[in-house]
């Protein structure tokens, strides 16, 4: 009779074990083919972008940089500020940023809100559009990829 016992409790000690694994296996298929799927939609806004923007009886310098650790928006004088952006939503060419951290100033304003991209047909340029995170927009324009 413990035989018996011991052999169930093996046998279910190994169907457990097969099950995870079973689903690493499938996780780990799952990630890869969405992750390749990401990153070739995000290569066409990958890089840094550059505009300007209406600051006041001035302009402030926008330069977004699309990069896959650490993806940011920065104004430079008058406002001196950087957004820090999580992993986007992609559809077709448009994305859409959550803005995580912000180093203060009108920074401080567009924390927890949306970046909304939209890239030209020519991939060249997109247009910009920092939403504060009631939703309202804050600041738009367009930008120029300084690589193509």
């Amino acid at each position: 009779m413990k035989q018996t016992k011991i052999s169930k409790q093996a046998l279910n000690a190994s169907l457990y074990l097969a099950i995870v694994f079973a689903l690493a296996i499938f996780a780990m298929g799952c990630n890869s083919s969405t992750v390749a799927a990401a990153s070739s939609d995000v290569s066409s806004f990958d890089g840094v972008w550059q505009g300007e923007t209406p600051a006041g009886k001035t302009t402030a310098k926008v330069t977004l940089t699309l990069q896959p650790k650490t993806p940011t928006l920065q104004y430079g004088s008058p406002r001196n500020c950087k957004l820090i952006l999580e992993t986007p939503v992609i559809n077709d060419h448009s994305s859409e940023y959550g803005i995580t951290t912000a180093n203060g100033g009108f920074c401080k304003d567009l924390e927890f809100g949306k970046l909304l991209l939209q890239l030209a047909d020519d991939g060249k340029t997109l247009t910009y559009e920092a939403r504060d995170m009631s939703g309202a927009p804050l600041d738009k324009g367009t930008l120029r990829h300084l690589g193509k």
